[in-house]
């Protein structure tokens, strides 16, 4: 009994805090519905406002569009991470902008699970 109480202890004090990342996927059709294909780079920001305000946060990656889907693992750089003060704003929003074009609209409100 004793061994196994100080093997939950040992597991207790070993506990890590959870990442700030979280997985964004989607899909980008071109103006006639037909799925994009092909490396698409992408920024993802993450904004104070629905439309206008500041910039909390921002990441370019170039993803692979499979039929026009895509999936990004935002936070994961670690020489860009993603702040959890970030993400404990509220309301915060995502904004997508495609190879340098304007960004699109509307973002996406990013909410917890």
């Amino acid at each position: 009994m004793l061994h196994t109480l100080t093997a939950l202890c040992l597991f207790a004090t070993t506990a890590h805090a959870v990442p700030a990342q979280f997985t964004h996927q989607g899909r980008l059709l071109d103006a006639e519905g037909a799925p994009l294909e092909a490396d698409t780079t992408i920024t993802f920001r993450i904004l104070d406002a629905e439309t206008e305000g500041g910039t909390l946060w921002e990441e370019t990656l170039t993803l692979p569009l499979t039929n026009g889907f895509y999936s990004a693992v935002l936070g994961s750089d670690e020489s860009n991470p993603l702040d959890t003060d970030t993400l404990g704003q509220d309301p915060v929003w995502l904004e997508l902008q495609l190879d340098g074009e304007e960004a699109m609209a509307p973002r996406s409100s990013i909410n917890a699970v």
